[in-house]
């Protein structure tokens, strides 16, 4: 099975993009609009108001230098009355500064931004956890939807809508600024406004040319980058510190990431200098436009056609217009980049959940078991097999162990059972129904498990244990009971706040303790849990053989009754089950009891006597 990923993208007639266009608007203004309309309200007046400023300081500008010019002859009079013709510039001038500087300072910036980024956040997080935990676990393996999860995650991240919004409205500003001075350049001379278009359409290339080169070069070493991360990984993470340590491979690291930096560094810089020769033209260019506008305003003033004040106001609007189009490209690549961002997590949110609610609850009791059809699954993306047409019954109330080498398809056919993995193709039916016809939060509520890499939460002991049913979690009856089926009600007894201590070294006064303490509290979880389907698949990997046998042991004795499905790779502890089923490369090759299959000999009795072997 292949999951479509939120990064496929097909061609769109006219008609589609105008609807994909649409559509996009629809998310956005649901994203960014309605969960603070504020901000919105202040952007458009900001964009508004600092598309205006430049004008109008402009006719402020040539009003006060006029003035000054024809007031040059009145020397001597009174400071108001010598001051009068100066005044409205005067006043239009600093309301203007005064107005921008209060409504576009970082105060109120900053303010506006972290409320509409704290709300955006927070929705987005909500619809993509409730998106994420629809979608089955094979997915989730799958390299590009993985990669398409992660865009989308940070698509609308909190620091992300933080930066990316005010740069925006920065660039509408902008280009609102720029037009307003073209109206202004082309009250002068009509071919003001043109000069300045050819010279800013230059700068603007230039400074889109440079963009895409840098994010060409840096999207190249995009797999450079996730190693020098894995280095840097080296250094911190602790599950590497002790080896790092021990090994003394603190100078390889710091010497492997160098290199690896080193020669990604030396690539960018000959892009970068690469780019140098190509500035050159455009900026020629718009010096001699520069220099061109300049003695076409001193010849009109020279005619009396335009003020003294016009010709500063003019030189002043001509410098501005370039350092606006300057940045226009890099912000119209900004704004693309951001809207391709949305439209990334738009697609994503509207994916197909592969979980759906159905009419068909999963059975309160097993009366015909669990059966696999003929089932064959491939992980999303592979080419290998990891089950091949197995058929297999496990029946109400029976204890069945899954047996074989690693990589045989024990796991896969466990998730399998669980609805964790949807098969390739076959069908598993629990009471004669076919799995993916049953809601799967009724199917898991039925189930219990502990794998293999079972997780060590940061919580509590009692919030480690209530996991295993969140409505029993603050009974602490429910909870002690199980931790005493666990075997680790003692130890918890120990720890300085007993159930109520923090556990793992993520968080502040957090405890660590033993993997077998660890794996306890797990098994706590599904006995919490009170399912009447139990799995074990293979959490005793780190404990010696005897100890391993004794879980075993205790589980299917407090586990009479229910369905239960063990997972060993000791052929010792697959003893205990009513059957053991051996598995290789993914198929079902042995079925029986443990003394059948050694009399019968084959690749089970030849395991159990190697194994064997090591005890004698």
């Amino acid at each position: 099975m292949v999951a479509a990923t939120a990064s496929a993208k097909p061609s769109l007639t006219v008609r589609g993009r105008i609807s994909a266009s649409l559509e996009l608007a629809r998310f956005v203004w649901e994203s960014l609009v309605i969960p603070w309309p504020w901000y919105s309200l202040f952007a458009a007046v900001a964009v508004v108001l600092g598309g205006i400023a430049p004008v109008v300081l402009v006719k402020a500008t040539v009003g006060l230098i006029d003035a000054l010019q024809a007031s040059a002859s009145r020397a001597g009079l009174p400071l108001i009355e010598a001051l009068r013709p100066f005044l409205p510039w005067l006043a239009l001038f600093v309301g203007v500064k005064v107005l921008t500087s209060l409504l576009l300072s970082d105060t109120i910036q900053n303010y506006l931004t972290a409320q509409l980024s704290e709300r955006v956040t927070a929705r987005y997080e909500a619809l993509m956890y409730s998106k994420a935990f629809g979608m089955s676990l094979d997915r989730f393996e799958s390299p590009d939807f993985f990669e398409s999860f992660n865009r989308a995650k940070w698509a609308m991240q909190e620091r992300v809508i933080s930066i990316d919004l005010p740069k925006h409205q920065a660039f509408l500003t902008t280009v609102v600024g720029g037009m307003g001075l073209m109206i202004v350049a082309a009250s002068v001379h009509w071919s003001i406004p043109f000069l300045m278009l050819v010279g800013g359409a230059a700068m603007a290339q230039r400074s889109v040319r440079e963009i895409k080169a840098n994010n060409e070069v840096w999207g190249k070493q995009a797999k450079a980058k996730r190693r020098l991360e894995y280095w840097r990984g080296l250094v911190s993470e602790r599950e590497a510190a002790a080896e790092v340590r021990l090994f003394g491979l603190g100078a390889h690291v710091r010497d492997s990431w160098k290199t690896l930096n080193d020669s990604r560094m030396r690539e960018v810089s000959l892009v970068r200098r690469s780019l140098i020769p190509k500035a050159v033209p455009p900026i020629a260019l718009n010096l001699a436009i520069l220099g061109g506008t300049i003695a076409l305003l001193l010849y009109q003033a020279s005619s009396g056609a335009i003020s003294a004040g016009t010709v500063v106001a003019m030189i002043t609007v001509t410098q501005m217009y370039l350092s606006y189009v300057n940045g226009f490209g890099g912000g119209l690549l900004g704004v693309g980049e951001f809207l391709g961002l949305m439209d990334h997590a738009s697609r994503f949110l509207k994916l197909a959940g592969d979980e759906k609610a159905t009419a068909v609850e999963a059975p309160s009791t097993l009366k015909q078991g669990i059966e696999f059809k003929s089932v064959t699954y491939k992980h999303t993306g592979g080419k290998k097999t990891a089950l091949d047409r197995v058929d297999f019954r496990i029946r109400p109330g029976e204890r069945v162990a899954l047996v074989g080498e690693n990589g045989a398809g024990k796991t896969t056919l466990t998730k399998l059972l669980l609805g964790l993995y949807t098969p390739t193709e076959g069908a598993i039916t629990v009471g004669g129904v076919d799995l993916r016809e049953i809601d799967q939060k009724s199917w898991r509520d039925r189930t219990g498990v502990v794998f293999q890499e079972f997780v060590k939460f940061a919580f509590t002991v009692e919030e480690n244990i209530g996991l295993g049913r969140t409505e029993r979690m603050n009974n602490r009856a429910a909870v002690e009971a199980a931790a005493a089926m666990s075997g680790s009600l003692q130890d918890i007894r120990k720890l300085p706040k007993g159930f109520e201590t923090p556990l793992g070294k993520e968080f502040e006064g957090g405890m660590e303790l033993s993997r077998g303490q660890w794996q306890k509290l797990a098994i706590a979880r599904v006995y919490l849990r009170n399912a009447e389907i139990l799995v074990l698949d293979e959490p005793t990997s780190a404990l010696d053989a005897l100890a391993d046998l004794e879980v075993y042991r205790q589980f299917l004795d407090l586990s009479k009754g229910k369905t239960v499905l063990i997972i060993s790779h000791r052929l010792g502890s697959a003893r205990l089950a009513d059957r053991i089923v051996f598995m290789e490369t993914g198929r079902i090759v042995q079925e029986g009891s443990h003394d059948e299959l050694v009399a019968r000999g084959g690749p089970y009795a030849e395991l159990y006597k190697l194994q064997a072997e090591w005890y004698r």
